[in-house]
């Protein structure tokens, strides 16, 4: 079964990642030169399969993000 492509040379954009719990999902965020910022969702593991080499050690150098939010909810009655 042939993987989706991934953008590959994101280095020079990348900002940060991070694991979504929620969703099992790592996500890269991105900025360019403009400003503009970005997200690549790797929802296959796979997909690492696609990045270049300099992706690849981006990543391995920067750690990546894991906060487990805890959701704390209200009751509106008192």
């Amino acid at each position: 079964m042939p993987l989706k492509e991934m953008e590959h040379n994101f280095n020079k954009d990348f900002r940060g990642w991070a694991y979504v719990p929620k969703t099992h999902q790592a996500v890269n965020g991105l900025r360019d030169k403009n400003m503009v910022y970005r997200r690549i969702f790797l929802i296959d593991p796979m997909w690492f399969v696609n990045c270049s080499k300099k992706d690849i050690d981006c990543l391995f150098f920067n750690k990546i993000m894991f906060q487990l939010i805890k959701i704390r909810l209200y009751s509106t009655r008192r």
